[in-house]
């Protein structure tokens, strides 16, 4: 069992994730909601990006916030998140532990992704994840991270992620990472067209600061994804450190 240093756990947390694992072998990941604890009232935008359904709820990935609601059935292991990260020994040892994550600021181009080549190796292989609402949590959401710097920073952190991660897969420096990137942004702005909330529709005050929020997000993911392909593509040594086998040595 994995988690952040800023939540607070339901209580019957360990006995959930300990029963779901007990009863059954092919079970690989096991998730819970990570509802937010806000500091203070969210800001308009961020109200209403939240309210967005996702999934069988809601989720918000760059505050790893989630509410999927209540009872236990089978999710797709992209929606467990390091801040209740819970994953069967085997199944971690299988994917030769975590990649980098959490670097500092200054080192951020020797940044990976995480617990997230985890989660696709168990979609990869076809083992089981349950989500439990027993096995929730409660996550942290400070003033700092309700700002539309946070989410810029935190968009050009996943760029770089996912560079990474693209650069691994395909074995090799240079990729057209330009298309791959569009369509990720497409992806994250898919909510406001799919709602007619495009630039040209009317709006509310909640919605056009969530647009120019997205808009400031989308432009730093490219950043990130930008930066991280010249870095690797300029340095031998960030390309065999991207290509390693595994970071347990």
């Amino acid at each position: 069992m994995f988690a952040d240093d800023d939540i607070e756990a339901e209580p019957g947390w360990v006995e959930a994730v300990v029963a779901r694992f007990a009863a059954d072998p092919s079970v690989a990941l096991v998730g819970g909601n990570n509802l937010p604890l806000f500091e203070h009232e969210p800001p308009m935008w961020l109200q209403r990006w939240w309210q967005q359904p996702v999934g069988r709820g809601r989720a918000l990935g760059y505050l790893s916030i989630l509410d999927f609601g209540a009872g236990c059935f089978a999710l797709d292991p992209s929606y467990v998140w390091g801040c209740n990260f819970n994953v069967r020994r085997t199944v971690l040892e299988a994917a030769r532990g975590f990649h980098p994550d959490g670097v500092p600021a200054e080192r951020i181009r020797w940044r990976g992704d995480g617990e997230s080549h985890i989660a696709r190796l168990v979609r990869e292989r076809g083992w089981r994840t349950l989500f439990d609402s027993a096995a929730s949590v409660r996550h942290a959401v400070t003033a700092r991270r309700m700002t539309s710097d946070y989410f810029e920073e935190r968009a050009y952190a996943q760029g770089v992620s996912d560079s990474y991660t693209r650069i691994r897969r395909a074995g090799r420096a240079v990729l057209p990472w330009r298309q791959q990137a569009r369509a990720a942004v497409r992806r994250l702005v898919t909510p406001l067209r799919e709602r007619g909330l495009t630039r040209s529709a009317p709006a509310d005050a909640a919605t056009a600061q969530w647009r120019t929020v997205l808009r400031a997000v989308r432009r730093a993911y490219l950043r990130g994804m930008a930066y991280h392909q010249a870095e690797v593509a300029r340095d031998p040594e960030l390309l065999a450190w991207v290509l390693k086998e595994d970071y347990l040595t």
